[in-house]
């Protein structure tokens, strides 16, 4: 499976050109990255609209080697998890090996299907989409 390629309405990619991104936003909140954004939409759409299923090929990233892409998602859900805009049902991320160098993680597999959107994530999505 690809990649979705930006403005190709895979997760409403297109719909974040506006989007505020990266550290504090005028208010004091958490401004989120693309990918985190990506990741929420996509959770959301599966939670609420019976969406697509998650994948790690479901997203863009900055990391270009298909091994990488796995520490990155797992990075990006680890922090949505600690800004309390998802939960996870048990474990989510099964960690394996060492740790990445960039992500500080390890990680065997991601299994998108037991993350859920909460209250938090929704509001953003709402306020700033």
């Amino acid at each position: 499976m690809e990649v979705p390629a930006e403005g190709s309405g895979a997760f409403g990619i297109d719909k974040q050109k506006n989007f505020p991104q990266n550290g504090k936003g005028e208010g004091g909140e958490y401004m989120l990255n693309k990918l985190q954004v990506s990741i929420l939409q996509a959770i959301k759409e599966r939670d609420f609209n019976y969406g697509p299923k998650i994948t790690i090929n479901s997203f863009e990233y900055t990391e270009t080697e298909g091994t990488e892409r796995k520490y990155e998602a797992a990075y990006n859900l680890s922090s949505l998890k600690n800004l309390d805009m998802v939960e996870f049902d048990g474990e989510v991320i099964t960690p394996s090996g060492k740790r990445h160098p960039k992500f500080g993680n390890s990680v065997h597999m991601i299994s998108w299907d037991r993350v859920h959107i909460r209250p938090n994530g929704i509001e953003y999505l709402n306020k700033y989409l």
